[in-house]
């Protein structure tokens, strides 16, 4: 069975506070975001997002990091930048500190 990352809150009727600044980020994105079901995903074939309804989760953290996460896979679709090519962009002007930070070389 697939793993969910989200928790089922499973409140009939109670409604969710959505955090506005995750769901104006996402907005300006332009990803197509579907609701319904039980799971999250991004489908490339589609190019969307699919999560459950917003109320299915137990608080608005866990809706905005599923969205997020999900908004994470949604950038490899082809008629994006290429991904690799911008982090190995970004990787040779920072360097690693050893403690799993990163600073930008000047």
């Amino acid at each position: 069975m697939r793993q969910s990352y989200f928790r089922i809150r499973g409140i009939p009727g109670d409604r969710l506070k959505l955090n506005a600044a995750a769901q104006d980020f996402v907005a300006a994105t332009k990803a197509i975001i579907r609701h319904g079901g039980d799971q999250a995903y991004y489908t490339e074939m589609g190019d969307a997002i699919q999560l459950p309804p917003p109320d299915c989760f137990t608080d608005s953290e866990s809706y905005a990091a599923t969205q997020l996460h999900e908004l994470i896979h949604w950038t490899k679709h082809s008629c994006r930048p290429d991904r690799k090519r911008e982090f190995a962009s970004w990787n040779s002007s920072a360097t690693g500190c050893g403690d799993g930070t990163w600073v930008l070389r000047r």
